[in-house]
């Protein structure tokens, strides 16, 4: 009776190591997962930055030249 006693403790202390590195596992996991998420974000304002700085520097972009553009045709025919 005693031996079985013994077996079973020592399962129970097995499953708890196990259900611990489990949970370890899992945390480092989600740092893992945190971290790569904030270095997305970094990256995403990193560009948005990038953008922006070009926005100011050439004000004129792809749309404002077409605006241009259709502006000047506009003029020509007013013209004729």
């Amino acid at each position: 009776r005693r031996r079985r006693e013994g077996r079973r403790r020592r399962r129970q202390r097995r499953a708890q190591r196990r259900r611990e590195q489990r949970a370890i596992e899992q945390a480092q996991r989600q740092r893992r997962h945190q971290q790569e998420t904030q270095r997305e974000e970094r990256r995403q304002q990193q560009r948005d930055l990038l953008r922006e700085q070009q926005r100011r520097l050439y004000p004129r972009g792809r749309s404002q030249q077409r605006r241009q553009e259709r502006y000047q045709r506009w003029l020509q025919r007013l013209e004729q």
